[in-house]
């Protein structure tokens, strides 16, 4: 949910910062690459918790009885100050379960990739501001014990923080970890304050690099 939008920030943040601070004792820069990618993405969606809570105690948290299952596709748009890359992202899948729902999101990536072990382990961490629509809405966003009549849509906005990791002679192999969050952004969405959120584990496959 929205509220966990401060933690989010102070997560990237804290992570730039590390990765700034070693940057430079990188040894190479960054080596051209594709600009296409494909994502496959599985996820199980979670009751019982605010996005802040999902990424900073998943472990804690309920299960819900949605599985998402995903694919999108993406194209980077521009790498800039060295470290920081661009991309943008079309995505559809099912969730499977209890919601039986299509789902579909578009949005941009923000990815930061200058940390300073990335010879060894090539390591980046993203965050997306677009929009997801699904056909059904899960149970999360239809009403808790706390808010048993909330404002609904089908329509919310997508916020995506996520971590990907790959060796580093095998770049265009990446594993990825990503909290798939539909939110109403502090009503802006039809009045929706709420949210619901799927926690995902993806590969994702570039295209060779140039």
């Amino acid at each position: 949910m929205t509220s966990g939008a401060g933690l989010t920030r102070w997560y990237l943040g804290a992570a730039f910062a590390v990765g700034l601070a070693g940057a430079g004792a990188a040894e190479a820069a960054p080596e051209p690459e594709g600009r296409w990618a494909v994502t496959g993405l599985l996820g199980i969606s979670v009751y019982d918790a605010t996005l802040g809570q999902t990424i900073g105690e998943p472990w804690t948290r309920t299960l819900g009885e949605d599985t998402l299952l995903g694919l999108a596709g993406s194209y980077q748009l521009m790498r800039f100050w060295r470290w920081f890359t661009l991309d943008a992202e079309l995505g559809a899948g099912a969730r499977l379960g209890q919601t039986e729902a299509a789902e579909g999101w578009a949005a941009l990536y923000l990815r930061f990739d200058g940390f300073a072990w990335r010879e060894r382990l090539y390591t980046s961490v993203g965050v997306s501001t677009g929009v997801n629509v699904v056909s059904r809405l899960p149970r999360e966003e239809t009403g808790r014990p706390w808010d048993p009549k909330p404002s609904r849509s089908h329509l919310l906005h997508y916020l995506s923080p996520e971590i990907a990791i790959a060796l580093p002679h095998r770049r265009q192999h990446e594993l990825v970890l990503r909290v798939h969050h539909r939110s109403g952004v502090y009503g802006t969405f039809n009045g929706v304050r709420g949210g619901s959120d799927v926690i995902a584990i993806g590969y994702r496959y570039r295209l060779p690099f140039h």
